[in-house]
């Protein structure tokens, strides 16, 4: 069964994260070390697609470990891409 969920590496940048219930992010230092230590990115970002802009992205879920990434200087995020409405 096809769920119709694709999984890609794009540029953290083309990430729109917009209005989030969590005002503040906290302390990311567990996740920035463990993204550019041994381990990596554990679990993929939730996205998908904006139908208005090519190459963009609006975030689904995670970004807490979006803004960590982007703290710990990685360009490109492990995604899953779930299909537009």
């Amino acid at each position: 069964m096809k769920l119709g969920v694709d999984y890609d590496y794009i540029p953290i940048s083309s990430i729109e994260i917009g209005e989030r219930a969590r005002t503040s992010i906290g302390d990311t230092t567990d996740i920035q070390n463990s993204a550019t230590g041994f381990a990596g990115q554990i679990q993929s970002l939730a996205v998908k697609r904006l139908s208005s802009d090519v190459g963009r992205f609006k975030l689904l879920a995670g970004a807490r470990r979006t803004s960590a990434f982007s703290l710990a200087g990685l360009t490109h995020v492990l995604v899953r891409i779930y299909p537009q409405d």
